[in-house]
């Protein structure tokens, strides 16, 4: 367990409501009951995810809003008609991401041609250990058996579906194909 979630769970163990905050160290603001509902973001903070799940469920106590727990939790999701485009577009959140850990903090985000020549000038991430991708990448297909693995995996009741892109209209397409994927009602075509 790294120390983000090692760091929430101690705060949730002595305390009477649940205290998450994704992305935030030590007490954060957002302060949820046992009885309620969780969400855990998994992009910001990946290998607490089932962590944090299992300690919320395991401390559940049911309310006039939720009998039983309910977990949800938030996933960054590029799609594309192929790979090779995903990746191209996610170039531009691996920048971001790697100049706000680096201690740059927020940044406009680059257009991919752009990101791709400054990734290209830092040093090479050090692999991941974590249990799913910290980006969730590729063609509709690839995209929706990974999430529906993590559902699977999690029991979770709702999944958040979160796209950043420097193109609005590539955002869009994204959500559009993944929707289509899974045959969502309303779905533009």
């Amino acid at each position: 367990m790294d120390a983000h979630a090692e760091t929430v769970l101690q705060n949730t163990a002595t305390a009477d409501i649940a205290v998450f905050m994704p992305g935030r160290r030590g007490n954060g603001s957002l302060r949820k009951s046992y009885s309620e509902s969780t969400s855990a973001s998994h992009a910001s903070c990946k290998r607490a995810t089932r962590a944090a799940i299992s300690h919320y469920r395991a401390r559940f106590t049911p309310s006039r809003h939720h009998a039983v727990p309910y977990a949800s939790a938030a996933v960054s999701v590029i799609c594309a008609p192929q790979r090779d485009e995903a990746e191209h577009l996610a170039s531009s959140v691996r920048l971001m991401r790697r100049r706000l850990h680096g201690g740059a903090g927020i940044t406009p985000l680059a257009p991919p041609e752009q990101a791709i020549r400054a990734l290209g000038e830092l040093p090479a991430e050090p692999a991941s250990r974590n249990e799913w991708p910290a980006l969730i990448l590729g063609t509709p297909g690839r995209v929706g058996e990974v999430l529906e693995h993590m559902v699977r995996e999690l029991s979770l009741d709702e999944l958040h579906i979160v796209t950043v892109t420097h193109d609005p209209r590539m955002r869009l397409r994204s959500y559009e194909l993944l929707a289509a994927h899974f045959g969502l009602a309303g779905v533009a075509g």
